[in-house]
């Protein structure tokens, strides 16, 4: 499998040499579209935190002006817009050859401008996967059913406006991102995540909106952001039958894992995090404090029996404090996360060890609560003409590790993705490689995107699994290698 892996991506990179080559280049000199700044060139939005006290503004001044005027007769100030998305994957690897998606989705979305101080706008989603028809639905759980073999969901639905000159307010179902990773989750603990198919999501579709209140303050070079979270559904994962079953390294005979049970939502018990930024020129520093519900389950033991023992997912608060920050110096942008979070309950791997020697069940531990230390550091560079470089380190480590703890002592991950626009911008080449230590795993995704029309793109790919020892994060991912396309219409 690693030989497969860096011969494809041997080739992928011999591909882009060939592209960037000066005869290539030369040909590009007479285009008649070339990029205004190539210093600029390859950042997204995601690279600069947009402020959510202002309505947002839109780069191609002539598409905002005909959107206003296809809506403006409609009602003044609505804006609709949305798309539509055909996804489908094959694994190549699985026992049964069917396809593992076929997917349809559809996502609606809507701004109302009130005035020039208030706007609300709201989202929806709606899809279903064709795959769970084709294959026998009784491999799967009710509940693995109902989450991801159809759904109707609001998602983003919020009313934001400034209260004065200083302070503002946005409240509602949102996304509120702070740190500076577009890949780690060290300061980015507000949001759940869909954890459904690692590498095949962004972190930009795989934050969930939940049900915020934040209020915001700017004063001169200081920013404060203050939030309390209403809503704490966990992040989205795969139940039983799925090629990506969240729980398939811990799945036996012997044990049985039941629906979450997951915090009451409402202003019982909600999570708060709180940001300051200062910005200075060519960047700015933030410092982050939180107190927020972990995005993953832990597992509390609900019965023993002589078939074995019942396990049950739930959610409990851990504390985070941190400071991350990035700075720019010519083409590149760097950047750093790093954060002591506290009371985050892990999972022990001595659980069957504790019944066997006679502990009570009331008295048998499956967890063991614990503070981490985590880092990141990374930097983006565009100095190369139509080429954007991504790359981020993070390191992980347990202050208070004991041997019976299933998570590692220290844990280790990189992160790099290379993009190339050609054809001016209507064409995009990807590679997106993930390498996770301890148990030396590694994800490997290459893909293509083609801008067919306005509004309508095609995009194809490969994504590789593999890890060499039982301690990886995906181990029970090996195997799942799949082709994938998607087909997108805006609109």
């Amino acid at each position: 499998m690693l030989t497969t892996i860096f011969k494809t991506s041997i080739l992928f990179w011999l591909i882009i040499a060939i592209i960037i080559s000066p005869t290539v280049i030369t040909l590009n000199a007479f285009a008649d579209s070339q990029p205004e700044s190539e210093e600029l060139q390859g950042f997204t939005d995601s690279e600069f935190e947009e402020s959510d006290s202002f309505p947002e503004i839109d780069s191609d001044i002539d598409l905002a002006v005909d959107e206003e005027e296809e809506t403006s007769n409609l009602l003044p100030g609505l804006t609709l817009g949305g798309f539509f998305k055909f996804e489908t994957e094959y694994g190549y690897n699985r026992d049964h050859k069917e396809l593992s998606k076929v997917k349809t989705t559809l996502f609606l979305e809507s701004d109302y401008k009130i005035n020039d101080q208030w706007k609300i706008k709201g989202s929806a989603n709606a899809f279903y996967d064709f795959a769970y028809f084709i294959e026998s639905k009784d491999d799967f759980l009710k509940k693995t059913l109902n989450d991801n073999e159809y759904d109707i969901s609001l998602k983003e639905l919020y009313i934001d406006g400034k209260l004065s000159n200083q302070y503002s307010l946005k409240l509602g179902r949102q996304v509120v991102v702070f740190g500076e990773s577009d890949y780690a989750r060290i300061l980015d603990v507000i949001n759940p995540r869909d954890l459904t198919q690692p590498g095949l999501i962004s972190v930009e579709d795989a934050r969930m909106p939940v049900s915020i209140i934040r209020l915001s303050a700017g004063f001169d070079k200081w920013t404060f952001d203050m939030t309390s979270i209403h809503e704490h559904p966990g992040s989205l994962i795969f139940g039983t039958g799925s090629d990506f079953d969240y729980y398939a390294s811990i799945r036996s005979p012997g044990i049985k894992i039941l629906d979450e049970n997951r915090p009451e939502n409402g202003f019982r018990s909600p999570g708060f995090a709180a940001k300051a930024t200062k910005s200075f020129n060519g960047g700015d520093i933030s410092f982050v404090a939180a107190n927020t519900y972990d995005d993953q389950p832990y597992l509390t033991l609900n019965a023993v029996s002589p078939s074995g023992i019942t396990l049950r997912p739930e959610y409990d608060k851990y504390k985070t404090f941190g400071i991350s920050g990035n700075t720019t110096k010519g083409s590149s942008l760097f950047k750093f996360e790093t954060a002591f979070q506290q009371n985050i309950k892990l999972m022990r791997n001595d659980i069957f060890k504790q019944i066997y020697s006679g502990v009570p069940m009331t008295e048998v531990k499956t967890t063991k609560e614990a503070d981490k230390l985590a880092f990141l550091a990374g930097f983006e560079y565009t100095g190369i003409s139509n080429l954007r470089l991504n790359f981020e380190a993070q390191a992980t480590r347990i202050l208070d590790w004991e041997n019976y703890l299933s998570s590692e002592e220290n844990e280790y991950r990189t992160y790099l993705q290379a993009t190339y626009y050609m054809m001016n911008d209507t064409l995009e080449l990807d590679l997106l490689w993930v390498n996770i230590n301890p148990g030396h795993g590694n994800i490997l995704r290459l893909s293509s995107k083609y801008d067919l029309l306005d509004g309508l793109s095609i995009e194809g790919g490969i994504i590789f699994y593999q890890s060499q020892h039982t301690s990886s994060a995906i181990y029970s991912y090996n195997g799942q290698d799949r082709f994938f396309l998607r087909i997108k219409y805006s609109f």
